[in-house]
């Protein structure tokens, strides 16, 4: 999974410096990835679903040699997709000219993310949508249980089932809601003033209830920096054609690229609440990538970005096969909306559903549900 993680990694920062480096020839290799972005960047929706391309059997070929890898796992691996969308009443504008300097960009914009399986009995297993100031939310709790591919003991998403979501689902209200699958709102100005509430009750004093913002001027540095990236780094050719679309491979020094791109980052990642030095300094070093060449294949079609391939073979020696890593891109009209019928989700709700759990319990137990 960190691999897999990790390639998805190297497919997003291609990506988002693809889009940001436009070819003085648009009949070019280079020039056809930038224009293909600029196209997908005009809808104003955009959606990317992330997923391995291969059957599990491929899959458990490439990574069996990994410690504690199983065959469960590459089932699991093969059947799982994140999707991750965001939507706007302009087009997206992905990484163009006006990026960064519009502070009304992202006034009116949604986002959300849906983690789902396309397996047996394929579901949505997580969704989440930000839509105005509000999260929504709907996870299926029975469901997660099949992200523990270990059987040999209940896990921690089995255990919490077996003990606690049969009575907690029967709780009135937002609780038993949520834990039955159904949508739930999240007010984090709420939820913030109740932690706050906490703290100063509890004598920790207060937390920073403000959402880190990246300001015009790192928002441009972050941009120039991909262009820069992808510009010195990157090699564009001419992939061919195959199923309908036209390839571009995208070739760059993994360990060089990893780098330049780290420190055009790293101004972003130091706004982040919690973020240590030592990290920082670990992810510009870049640590454990490879000093080799790697290569992502580009498929545009119609004009437009439809997806980028990356094999993390590429990044792993010990992998005995290829292993496909896609990132599938889509565009359309349709905005991401709230979801209709959610049940407002606030922290009373939960921690009285909490209390009236364990007083119904056994009483002396140490075993919480958190």
């Amino acid at each position: 999974m960190r691999k897999g993680l990790s390639a998805a990694a190297v497919v997003a920062l291609i990506s988002a410096g693809a889009a940001a480096c436009g070819g003085d020839d648009p009949a070019s290799p280079q020039g056809k990835v930038s224009d293909a972005f600029q196209k997908l960047g005009k809808q104003n929706t955009i959606s990317v679903d992330l997923g391995f391309s291969g059957t599990s059997a491929q899959i458990y070929s490439a990574m069996k040699n990994e410690d504690g890898f199983t065959q469960a796992d590459a089932d699991l691996l093969a059947s799982l997709h994140l999707t991750v969308g965001g939507s706007s009443q302009k087009s997206l504008d992905l990484l163009g000219k006006s990026f960064g300097k519009d502070k009304d960009a992202t006034k009116d914009s949604s986002a959300g993310f849906v983690l789902s399986t396309d397996g047996a009995g394929g579901k949505k297993l997580i969704e989440v949508r930000a839509v105005g100031q509000k999260v929504y939310l709907r996870a299926d709790i029975k469901g997660l249980e099949g992200l523990d591919t270990d059987k040999s003991d209940a896990g921690d998403i089995a255990g919490f089932n077996q003990q606690y979501l049969d009575t907690l689902s029967s709780t009135p209200g937002s609780v038993g809601a949520a834990l039955t699958g159904k949508w739930v709102s999240i007010d984090p100005t709420v939820w913030s003033a109740f932690v706050k509430s906490a703290l100063a009750a509890q004598g920790g004093g207060t937390t920073n209830s403000a959402t880190p913002t990246l300001d015009a001027q790192t928002q441009n540095q972050i941009v120039t920096g991909l262009r820069a990236a992808l510009t010195k780094d990157a090699t564009f050719t001419d992939g061919g054609s195959k199923g309908g679309a036209d390839h571009v491979k995208v070739t760059v020094p993994a360990q060089q690229f990893a780098k330049d791109v780290a420190t055009d980052l790293t101004p972003a990642l130091k706004q982040i609440p919690g973020m240590k030095q030592s990290d920082l300094d670990k992810f510009q070093q870049a640590e454990g990538v490879p000093n080799k060449k790697v290569t992502a294949d580009v498929a545009i079609k119609d004009g437009s970005i439809a997806s980028i391939t990356f094999d993390i073979h590429q990044l792993d020696s010990e992998s005995t096969g290829p292993l496909p890593l896609t990132l599938g891109f889509r565009g359309s009209a349709a905005p991401i909306s709230a979801p209709a019928g959610a049940v407002a989700l606030n922290p009373q709700d939960v921690i009285g559903a909490i209390t009236s759990n364990l007083h119904s319990g056994d009483g002396g137990s140490d075993d919480s549900v958190f």
